[in-house]
């Protein structure tokens, strides 16, 4: 078990931290200041984004969640905060089988909730909107140079 002063030594710099343990989401609230708990310092130590728990969790709903999660987020190249999302919505349709009863109500899917970052797994190369940026500025930097050397052209007489 890691605790507290453990973690803030840690230098994660990592994209997700997954805690689907009970109610890992919880704090103290320090005014003007938030919850302080691990969600936070886990933020603190590098991570862009914590994956929590907000009550008691049933443990089955949590190990068929997480590997719909991430499957959809890893692999699927969803957004964290829709892969989640999606992965609930997917298990509202499956059974609890102790109790004989549908995952459907919040108590087993509205404890998971997504801290910081909400957007997708890091990009494998350039991305189509990076891609278009880039070609308008460089037509914007062609024109400024054509503009600029006519106008030289013109301020020289040699304009024909």
């Amino acid at each position: 078990m890691l605790m507290g002063y453990e973690i803030a030594d840690l230098n994660l710099q990592c994209d997700l931290v997954a805690l689907s343990a009970c109610e890992t989401g919880l704090g103290e609230f320090a005014e003007g200041e938030g919850v302080l708990g691990l969600p936070r310092l886990f933020l603190r130590t590098g991570a862009r984004s914590v994956l929590m728990t907000l009550w008691q969790v049933h443990d089955e709903f949590a190990a068929k969640l997480m590997p719909k999660f991430y499957d959809r987020h890893f692999n699927g190249g969803l957004p964290k905060v829709e892969a989640l999302a999606q992965a609930k919505r997917a298990l509202l349709r499956e059974k609890d089988e102790a109790r004989g009863v549908y995952f459907q109500h919040p108590f087993y899917w509205a404890a998971f909730a997504l801290y910081g970052d909400p957007g997708a797994a890091e990009p494998d190369g350039l991305t189509p909107m990076n891609l278009a940026a880039l070609l308008a500025l460089l037509a914007l930097a062609v024109l400024y140079f054509y503009v600029r050397a006519r106008k030289a052209q013109s301020q020289n007489g040699t304009l024909a």
